[in-house]
């Protein structure tokens, strides 16, 4: 996908993930950073709402999983939206509901993902929701950026309408 975010240095997305599945975690760790993203991967939602807390720590977006044994990741998110009601959620489950659905929603969730899920949808539902926020860009995405600026830059230089200076080959 080529992820690459304006807001951080070196431009990656930095994406937190709380499962308590040790092999959605390293799935989701390789996944994401052969997209060059910069994951964090914790299976104890406790250290995931200490990290979340912190002010020093910055993340674009938090893939949670619902059903965690120590502490559920409704209840995480709860706590986590008394501190920071911004940071895009993309929650997990095994067992959807309508309840968890519901649940889920009324607390902001960018998205709602089942178990089990591929990569590319976990790819598209990233990109859709960090691009939503304004957090990211595909690369190709800031090449169209780049080019709109530099035909507009050239339009006001030249004071010529788009149709005009498109047939130039100057």
């Amino acid at each position: 996908v080529g992820l690459v975010s304006e807001q951080t240095p070196g431009g990656r997305l930095r994406v937190l993930v709380i499962d308590d599945s040790p092999e959605i975690l390293e799935y989701l760790r390789e996944l994401l950073t052969n997209d060059d993203c910069e994951v964090e991967t914790l299976s104890s939602p406790s250290e995931g709402l200490e990290r979340l807390r912190r002010r020093n720590e910055y993340w674009h977006i938090l893939i949670l999983d619902l059903e965690m044994p120590d502490m559920p990741g409704l209840r995480l998110l709860e706590k986590l939206r008394q501190v920071d009601r911004e940071l895009p959620v993309i929650t997990l489950t095994d067992n959807p509901s309508p309840e968890s659905t519901s649940d889920a929603l009324s607390l902001d969730v960018a998205a709602y993902l089942h178990k089990p899920f591929g990569g590319d949808e976990m790819r598209q539902t990233i990109a859709r929701v960090a691009r939503k926020q304004g957090t990211i860009v595909r690369a190709e995405d800031r090449v169209h950026v780049l080019v709109g600026r530099r035909i507009s830059q050239l339009r006001q230089e030249r004071r010529m309408a788009l149709k005009i200076l498109s047939r130039r080959t100057d």
